[in-house]
């Protein structure tokens, strides 16, 4: 298993006592997430919107000249927002109704998902499944963001070995109706961080006797190895299946597939791919140049791939917050705000930034919770400023 992933699956222990001792209020908002080019949209109910502005303290990248909304708090603002036609558009979440017990009952009825699934192929599906477990506990506790991390690995990996499957009936000259993602590069982009769709190709490429693509996509697979998922190398000789061995397996693959993605709708951006999107530092590095031209809203793009590509990373969630600020979209800034404070509830930084948003939007009661909890947590020297700013607008309003 990949440090990612344990470092993932550790991290529920915390997010449950995160939950019982710092949730976040029911009547907060939930928000809409900015994607690069249509990538992975997370479900997420709303319950209330923000309806003014909102901003921090925290030190933003680039040359800018601080978040243009809650300047009161923050510092005047001077920069205007670019008049611009992103290459990426800027779509939104899609809000599932779907109860997380009907998620249970659907699970009961894959209960044998394994029936076709030859035995040594079991060991890279239950990693599969588990992660699945992970993403929908993530998702119990509100942290939509790295909830869907897991459920798109999850998926990556099952649509990976899906369409290797379609691609080998079809070069047996066996017609197969188009799976959910049947272009490589959609695959890829539905987790960048998984290798398995380099993997999958490199194995469907030697067994269509082109060794030297084989070559070339192993090698963009072995980039991010620490990455690969159990069991992935047993996939190798599943070329060696019969025609109805991988026809039945590809009819559980399917309804995995399904499964998956309606717990957290997908749509791949369809990138062209280099193999090194799985490191946050490709994203960060876009993002910084945008920042740096003040082309906001496609900084905001590449901020969200950064933050999807390591849901961990806190720093990453108030980077996309303030550059949603920047714009004025204060919906997404919420949803980055509150998804960080789920990972890390003593990140100070965040938590300021999260008192700051709520001063802003005139509600103190929200404000000196979240005051409260960053003074319980570790703020950084550059945003103690921000946390006296916030304290005082409390003391000025009488809370």
């Amino acid at each position: 298993m990949g440090m990612k992933l344990k470092r993932l699956i550790v991290i529920i222990l915390v997010l449950s006592l995160a939950v019982v001792s710092f949730g976040c209020s029911k009547d907060e908002p939930d928000s809409h997430q900015g994607t690069p080019t249509g990538t992975e949209q997370q479900g997420t109910d709303v319950t209330t919107t923000p309806s003014g502005n909102a901003g921090s303290d925290v030190t933003n990248p680039g040359n800018s000249q601080g978040a243009a909304v809650g300047s009161d708090i923050l510092g005047p603002s001077t920069s205007d927002v670019m008049d611009v036609q992103p290459d990426a558009r800027n779509v939104f979440e899609i809000d599932l109704a779907t109860d997380l017990s009907e998620y249970g009952k659907a699970y009961d009825a894959l209960k044998e998902y394994h029936v076709n699934v030859p035995s040594e192929y079991k060991e890279y599906f239950d990693y599969a499944e588990k992660l699945r477990d992970i993403g929908v506990e993530y998702k119990s506790v509100g942290a939509n963001i790295a909830g869907a991390y897991c459920i798109h690995y999850a998926g990556c990996m099952v649509t990976s070995v899906r369409n290797c499957i379609d691609e080998i009936l079809k070069k047996r000259g066996i017609s197969v109706e188009d799976g959910i993602y049947s272009d490589w590069k959609e695959i890829v982009s539905i987790n960048y961080t998984c290798p398995a769709p380099y993997y999958m190709q490199s194995v469907y490429n030697v067994y269509a006797g082109d060794m030297d693509a084989a070559k070339e996509y192993y090698s963009l697979a072995k980039l991010n190895e620490e990455g690969f998922p159990d069991g992935i190398a047993k996939l190798e000789n599943i070329s060696s299946l019969s025609d109805d061995e991988l026809k039945n397996l590809r009819n559980e693959l399917v309804n995995f597939e399904n499964y998956l993605y309606d717990i957290y709708t997908c749509i791949p951006t369809g990138w062209e791919t280099t193999g090194y999107e799985f490191m946050p530092e490709f994203f960060v590095g876009a993002y910084y140049y945008c920042f740096e031209i003040e082309d906001y809203q496609n900084a905001l793009v590449y901020a969200d791939a950064a933050v999807r590509n390591n849901p961990l990373d806190v720093q990453l969630y108030k980077v996309a917050a303030l550059t949603a600020m920047q714009i004025g979209d204060l919906d997404t800034a919420w949803d980055y705000i509150s998804n960080g404070i789920m990972i890390d509830n003593a990140a100070g930084d965040i938590v300021t930034l999260a008192a700051a948003f709520w001063v802003s939007e005139g509600d103190y009661d929200k404000a000196k919770t979240y005051l409260d909890m960053a003074r319980m947590g570790s703020v950084s020297a550059e945003n103690e400023k921000s946390l006296k700013n916030v304290e005082n607008k409390i003391k000025e309003a009488g809370k």
